[in-house]
């Protein structure tokens, strides 16, 4: 269907667009006029979500700024701050309130200040703007002065909740380490007296005391063990070149000269004495090289365990100095009363009425009266089909039309012919618009 048609339409079937149009004017009117109208409280703070914690110096990551910022809107929407808005306005003692209370019917199951803490967040309004920190806290009530009065205790309520939010877990964490850093003194405490209790039987003053005079002793006695071996050695080498040199002279001469033997056994005597007590010399230095081996053997094992020892009082220690930080941090934290939200604007009675907006509503009005006008003039066409086109007739028929016929006065005034209605001679009607 074109336009010229639905104008047509329009124009035929004009009482019902007329009435449709004038119909939701008329409603709008009399919403205007019955509804009382509503009046917004805003209230604006700037939250810093980026802003460097003032114990610990950590700033919100910029990806969670915006996790951030809906944390505080649902902060603001909670519960919790509506019922502490509810206490602060002492609404619970408005007669009217406690009337419109027992009349819901919920007496039974929600508490008064709980309800009205409801009813409250049913009428407000919290967002951020789109390129700012800003938060704008909203009222609307049919009062100026209630919804400014109700949208300032929000944001104070807001403010006292997002530091108690912030304090109490602190608190909370530096009751806990409290009994924690006992147990610790108490580990530490113990963990040293087992130290100092396998010192005194080990004798061991510290992990590395007693290394170096065991291993110089050690070395001591590895090199005169090695001088000993080469003089045993060397001793028994001459004694065998005696014993050969002397047997040799004996098969020279034939006949060996009684001193001279007598002379010969005497210093294998004394090369045998030297030589035995060479190795006993030996023997002894390997026997204590050995015990002093199993010595520094037993020693490593008394220094890593001591190590170990160490080692336990040294990890106490950590802990006890990680919880002493850390419980130190939540007290501080605990007691501060800095926050990162700040008012910056209070809400005053506004002299502009939020709802309803006559211009908005009037406007929405006239646009669903058109609309409504047009489809109720196209549905009671629909429903009466009239043909006042020739379009309509070549719809309604199927059939082209050849030619339309104009009116006849119109087609005497079109020709200059006579008026005359008797005459003969009377001018035909026109045809138009012939069909191909």
């Amino acid at each position: 269907m074109s336009l010229d048609q639905i104008l047509t339409i329009l124009r035929a079937r004009a009482p019902i667009f007329l009435l449709a149009l004038i119909g939701t004017l008329a409603g709008a009117v009399a919403v205007i006029l019955l509804l009382p109208p509503q009046y917004d409280g805003v209230a604006s703070a700037i939250v810093d979500v980026a802003q460097p914690d003032a114990v610990t110096g950590v700033a919100e990551a910029p990806a969670f700024v915006h996790i951030e910022q809906g944390n505080m809107i649902a902060l603001v929407k909670s519960q919790r701050v509506a019922v502490e808005v509810v206490r602060r306005l002492d609404l619970g003692r408005d007669p009217g309130t406690v009337v419109a209370y027992h009349d819901a019917g919920v007496s039974s199951a929600v508490s008064l200040e709980n309800w009205i803490a409801g009813e409250l967040l049913k009428h407000l309004v919290a967002k951020f703007g789109d390129a700012d920190d800003v938060m704008s806290v909203t009222y609307r009530s049919s009062s100026p002065e209630t919804s400014a009065l109700v949208a300032n205790t929000f944001v104070a309520a807001f403010l006292d909740a997002t530091l108690e939010l912030k304090v109490e877990p602190a608190q909370r964490a530096a009751q806990w380490y409290e009994p924690q850093i006992q147990r610790l003194r108490g580990d530490i405490e113990t963990a040293r007296q087992t130290l100092l209790s396998f010192q005194r039987d080990a004798k061991i003053l510290n992990q590395s005391q007693g290394g170096d005079a065991e291993n110089t002793e050690l070395t001591a006695i590895t090199v005169q063990l090695t001088t000993a071996r080469g003089e045993l050695l060397a001793a028994e080498s001459e004694m065998r070149a005696g014993f050969i040199e002397n047997s040799n002279a004996t098969n020279n001469r034939g006949i060996l000269d009684p001193q001279v033997h007598a002379e010969a056994a005497a210093n294998r005597k004394m090369q045998a004495a030297h030589i035995d007590s060479l190795r006993e010399l030996v023997r002894k230095l390997d026997q204590d090289r050995i015990t002093q081996t199993d010595k520094m053997i037993t020693l490593q094992v008394q220094r890593d365990h001591l190590a170990v020892l160490a080692r336990d009082v040294d990890l106490d220690q950590s802990q006890l100095d990680a919880a002493t930080s850390h419980a130190a941090s939540a007290r501080l934290q605990g007691q501060q009363a800095l926050v990162n939200v700040s008012v910056l604007d209070h809400a005053v009675p506004s002299t502009k009425v939020a709802f309803p907006k006559r211009p908005v509503v009037l406007a929405l009005a006239a646009g669903l009266g058109i609309a409504l006008g047009v489809l109720l003039a196209l549905l009671a066409e629909a429903l009466d089909r009239r043909v006042r086109r020739p379009a309509d007739l070549e719809f309604a028929t199927g059939i082209a039309v050849i030619g339309v016929l104009l009116p006849v006065r119109g087609a005497r005034r079109k020709i200059g012919g006579n008026t005359h209605h008797g005459s003969t001679n009377r001018a035909l009607p026109t045809s138009q618009g012939v069909a191909s």
